[in-house]
């Protein structure tokens, strides 16, 4: 019954169980085989009893589901849950710290904190844990595991509703991120050759920094907000900052919709600014081989304070 175990083995991995998961599952099956011989069965016998390895590992991570689920937590489709924390307080920090790895960030309505991951060969890699004050989701090694796997890794985090925290940190390297229900007093988004979605955010300062990378930003009220990018472009729909927005940006676009502000500060190398409904009070203007473009059908005055373009056109109207 080696091929037997080999085969279960292989099925296993196919469907995501952690290294202990599966571990723990072929030491059993081992065990059972070997007490199964000791009475006598035959291999025939054993096969009849132990079934099809590829339906039997498919039955156990159905019955895992349904144990995620009797546990308190959810079945996520494709996904198997790491972690699960109970959350008796609704104030605490966030630090998260990938690289290579895809996330998203959602609310639900559980009291807990869930981690949910897939295409994770070890899970000795992370480290996800809560202290009652903290959540810290990583990658215990910047050490990169080269592999001839097509699917990168990917995390869900599910906090529960009405979470408020003074910092949400985010710190991600090749990979993607979405993030929803944020509401924190600092926002730190870290982004290198990867793209960040950003929605239904409430904060008091917002500072995002991107590299090769994107950045969609949809529904966020914020008190002032900092945006660096290179080679990248941040697309920003229905925003509302009572304070600044400063963005520095360099051979990247900058979209701004039906987004106000109190001062847009802007200081752009080969890369262009359209605004359309966008609302500043004042803007200070600054670029090099960029347009500059604001377009709006209500008519406000934009004071314009600094105005300087190298080979760029700057038009607001």
């Amino acid at each position: 019954m080696k091929k037997f175990l080999q085969d279960l083995k292989k099925e296993l991995k196919k469907r995501n169980f952690s290294k202990e998961e599966i571990e723990e599952i072929i030491n059993d099956h081992q065990e059972m085989i070997e007490t199964a011989k000791e009475q006598g069965l035959s291999d025939e016998e054993l096969h009849l009893k132990f079934g099809d390895p590829e339906k039997l590992a498919q039955d156990l991570k159905e019955n895992a589901a349904t144990h995620v689920v009797e546990k308190g937590g959810q079945n996520v489709d494709g996904y198997t849950l790491l972690e699960t924390f109970p959350v008796t307080a609704k104030e605490f920090n966030v630090e998260i710290a990938l690289v290579s790895e895809d996330i998203k960030y959602e609310n639900h309505d559980l009291d807990q904190i869930e981690v949910h991951y897939k295409n994770i060969k070890d899970t000795d890699d992370y480290t996800a844990s809560f202290d009652g004050s903290t959540f810290t989701l990583k990658r215990n090694s910047r050490e990169r595991h080269f592999s001839m796997r097509k699917e990168s890794v990917k995390f869900i985090v599910r906090v529960p509703e009405g979470v408020q925290s003074t910092t949400f940190d985010v710190k991600t390297v090749s990979g993607d991120g979405k993030y929803a229900g944020i509401t924190t007093e600092t926002l730190h988004i870290k982004s290198t050759s990867g793209d960040a979605k950003l929605t239904g955010v409430v904060a008091k300062d917002a500072h995002i920094s991107t590299v090769s990378g994107d950045l969609a930003w949809k529904d966020v009220t914020l008190e002032s907000c900092n945006v660096s990018m290179v080679s990248g472009d941040v697309h920003m729909l229905h925003a509302a900052i009572s304070g600044d927005l400063n963005t520095n940006t360099v051979s990247g676009d900058l979209k701004l919709e039906e987004t106000t502000c109190d001062n847009l500060i802007l200081k752009t190398v080969s890369g262009d600014c359209k605004g359309k409904e966008f609302y500043p009070k004042t803007v200070s203007l600054r670029s090099v081989s960029g347009d500059i473009k604001i377009e709006n059908q209500k008519q406000t005055n934009i004071q314009v304070l600094k105005q300087k373009t190298l080979s760029g056109k700057v038009k607001i109207k």
